[in-house]
């Protein structure tokens, strides 16, 4: 591999042991205990080294993921290859190489496309330290519905000298990349949001405590209107006085499911969906977990408590 692509002479092995050296630091850091105001400001001050270092070595990965599907791009090209074929399974081998998805590996891939050919400015803020991989992101995830050129321009505009987005939120350099990509391509922007639209969905995916996490993508008006229709009637009844000693975020949660499948908060939850478990779990009180269709395990205690309840409840289990 080229040697301006790793440092001088700077090998893999060499890359781990610095990192065996950076977790050596963390540990004795954390085990040391007494120790003065000096030492946290000293940590405090590492802290923001690893910042940098991680966000360098993030630079280092996307001028990296480039050069390797160019080789191995150029090299199916010489070997006479059907041009279709030229990308197959690139973004899985840069996936494998950052430990994610194949998916994952596609979204580097066009990270890091977007940074070594089109965005230099945010590219070397990241290789040096002051830009976060996210933060890097965001700006090119706001520009993708602009041409090469006025992505430049932005690029430009917003990080060619570090101290316009020093100290912003992630919220704010998403705006100031969204106005400006208005400005320089409004019907581009336009059709970005028609395209978008087509996209919405709801998804529902695992968390703690056997809870569920509930999302909608919606158009952002809509979004908003749904949210604040919510948070409205909410407010009006903990001003009634008929919360029930519950918070606004629980009244706006219990609203949400009262409205979308017409269940009262004191009513048992219908169980419509299908649960995959065992005989021993249904019947013998075994702990293997059960499973739920697009949601993933629960525990065995729960499903049976379920499944008992839909005795007594609107609604049907499939097992």
């Amino acid at each position: 591999m080229d040697q301006h692509l790793c440092g001088d002479g700077l090998s893999p092995n060499d890359i781990r042991l610095f990192l065996t050296r950076i977790t050596a630091i963390a540990v004795s850091s954390a085990q040391d205990e007494g120790g003065v105001d000096d030492d946290a400001a000293a940590a405090v001050d590492t802290i923001t080294a690893l910042e940098e270092l991680k966000a360098a070595a993030a630079g280092a990965q996307a001028v990296l993921t480039t050069h390797v599907a160019d080789t191995i791009r150029r090299q199916r090209r010489d070997a006479g290859r059907p041009a279709a074929r030229w990308n197959t399974g690139i973004a899985t081998q840069i996936g494998l190489a950052r430990k994610d998805s194949p998916h994952r590996g596609s979204t580097h891939l066009g990270l890091a496309r977007a940074l070594t050919t089109e965005m230099p400015h945010t590219l070397g803020q990241l290789r040096r330290g002051d830009l976060s991989e996210w933060r890097a992101t965001i700006l090119v995830r706001e520009t993708t519905c602009l041409t090469a050129e006025d992505r430049r321009l932005v690029d430009t505009r917003l990080c060619a000298d570090p101290a316009t987005l020093a100290g912003q939120g992630d919220s704010t350099v998403a705006a100031m990349a969204a106005r400006l990509a208005a400005e320089l391509d409004a019907a581009a922007v336009a059709r970005r949001k028609a395209r978008a639209a087509q996209q919405r969905r709801v998804t529902v995916r695992p968390a703690p405590e056997f809870m569920g996490h509930l999302g909608a993508l919606l158009p952002m008006d809509r979004a908003v209107c749904v949210w604040a229709t919510l948070r409205r009637d909410a407010d009006t009844i903990v001003a009634t006085g008929d919360a029930d000693g519950r918070t606004r975020d629980q009244i706006m949660a219990d609203l949400l499911v009262e409205r979308t499948i017409g269940l009262a908060p004191t009513m048992s939850p219908p169980v419509a969906v299908q649960v995959v478990l065992s005989d021993q779990t249904l019947l013998g009180g075994s702990d293997i977990p059960a499973d739920v269709p697009g949601y993933g395990p629960i525990p065995a205690a729960a499903a049976r408590q379920w499944i008992s309840g839909a005795g007594t409840a609107p609604g049907s289990v499939d097992i």
